[in-house]
């Protein structure tokens, strides 16, 4: 069974119980990653495979496997306006992209989650991000995201 199918149940969601079940660690960011974050993530592992899947609800994923993260941003970019699944170092580190870009979730080992959360990378803060949201609505829904995410 390939990290898709494990975390992306029937082609819709990031499932939270797969995390909780393979003893994962998760977070929860604001909008989506840019280029210069995914390398920054796959450096920051000493990455030698990516997979990345693209996926609309309910269909099929395409999905590129690479050992140059390069490929996979091209691919990433390609593919934004679907939600996106990728996979550093078959499941070390994931980052999982859904289609309306309010947020996204980095999860997988616990002392790769916490590398990724204490380096540095993303400065932008989920909390400070919602804070700034005029939209009660907005943040009840993301709020509740993070509760769902954060594990």
């Amino acid at each position: 069974m390939s990290i898709f199918e494990k975390c992306i149940p029937n082609n819709t969601d990031l499932d939270q119980t797969y995390i909780i079940e393979a003893r994962m660690k998760s977070f929860i960011l604001p909008e989506l990653p840019n280029n210069d974050e995914l390398q920054s993530i796959a450096s920051k592992i000493s990455a030698t495979t990516v997979d990345c899947f693209s996926y609309e609800y309910g269909r099929a994923p395409i999905s590129l496997s690479s050992n140059d993260v390069k490929d996979i941003i091209e691919f990433y970019n390609k593919n934004i306006f679907t939600s996106v699944l990728t996979s550093f170092d078959n499941g070390k580190i994931c980052v999982w992209v859904p289609d309306h870009h309010e947020y996204f979730v980095i999860f997988g080992s616990e002392a790769a989650v916490e590398m990724i959360k204490n380096s540095g990378i993303f400065e932008y803060p989920f909390d400070e991000y919602v804070t700034d949201l005029e939209s009660p609505a907005s943040k009840f829904v993301l709020l509740n995201m993070k509760k769902k995410y954060t594990v």
